[in-house]
């Protein structure tokens, strides 16, 4: 019954942001660029220069920061139950705290200062991405306890909101100046 409950919930607001966008202008920027563009554009522009370069980044973050956070979002629960020795709820709340965190660094920290400069998006997102290393290192380096759990949840989610998905959209290595965002 919870998965069918969860499905409900995901369903509703899929339907709900769909009749949303529905309603949706595009923005002047948008027109402007749709304007300018040919329809002579070829399938191998998208393998070449900045389009490549943009495709292999993003190709790399899926891969290597979605095994982290799959990790967190799926297993979590289970390593805090398993290892832990917690119960079922206090495992899930736990790990469920991690979506507080990482809503408010995005609002205090990523919301703030993401659009600053190139050099503030590349520093932030070393920072984030030191911070999430640092998580997984805990479990490798310290005993296996609540506190450690916990210090793994807010460095990890913490790190996510600066070096996750919303993140590497905003921060395009070579690709996106100064005056793009």
């Amino acid at each position: 019954m919870g998965i069918r409950i969860v499905f409900f919930h995901l369903f509703a607001i899929a339907l709900v942001t769909w009749a949303l966008r529905r309603g949706l202008t595009e923005s002047a920027v948008w027109k402007a660029a749709k304007g300018k563009m040919t329809a002579k554009v070829s399938v191998s522009a998208l393998f070449s220069g900045r389009n490549l370069r943009a495709m292999v980044w993003t190709a790399t973050i899926y891969l290597f920061w979605n095994l982290a956070a799959g990790t967190a979002g799926i297993f979590n629960p289970y390593i805090i139950r398993t290892l832990g020795s917690m119960s079922q709820a206090a495992s899930v709340g736990l790990s469920s705290s991690g979506f507080l965190i990482m809503l408010a660094v995005t609002v205090v920290v990523f919301m703030r200062y993401s659009d600053r400069s190139y050099g503030t998006r590349r520093l932030l997102w070393g920072v984030g991405a030191i911070m999430q290393i640092v998580a997984y290192a805990l479990y490798l380096i310290f005993p296996f306890t609540v506190s450690v759990i916990i210090a793994n949840i807010v460095l990890f989610t913490g790190g996510a909101a600066l070096a996750g998905e919303a993140f590497y959209k905003v921060f395009q290595p070579g690709i996106i100046s100064d005056h793009a965002a």
